[in-house]
């Protein structure tokens, strides 16, 4: 059987216990209610995370996950860390340059927060030849 990681903080607790249980309710209150703690997640929860942010932004899911999103997104940018994979960071930057173009259905602040994230999160991952 799998056992949940080696538990650090109480984010990383209450990350681990929503995703080993999978409970995409769980996990969305947690979401809308913790603010983003990738600097309190093992790569391991942060990288489950990641996923379910991902999979939340491409089910054209309530426009609040986006502001979410880039929260989380804008702290993977501060973080002295390399926690995802390579075909993660590739789909976080992608989901973003789409984000930015996404003038119709998101607001002006969202799409310009997207397009500002683009450029650092390519230079901290060495994405597109940075």
């Amino acid at each position: 059987p799998m056992h949940p990681p080696t538990i650090t903080t109480q984010a990383e607790k209450d990350y681990t216990e929503a995703l080993f249980a999978g409970n995409e309710l769980r996990m969305s209150e947690l979401l809308r209610t913790s603010g983003p703690v990738a600097n309190e997640l093992t790569s391991r929860t942060l990288c489950a995370v990641v996923r379910m942010l991902l999979s939340l932004l491409q089910s054209k899911s309530p426009r609040s996950f986006v502001d979410i999103s880039l929260a989380w997104f804008e702290q993977l940018a501060t973080l002295d860390r390399r926690c995802l994979s390579a075909e993660l960071e590739m789909e976080v930057v992608n989901t973003l340059q789409t984000l930015a173009a996404s003038v119709d259905e998101l607001d002006k602040m969202q799409v310009t927060k997207a397009q500002q994230l683009v450029e650092p999160l390519k230079k901290q991952w060495g994405v597109d030849g940075y």
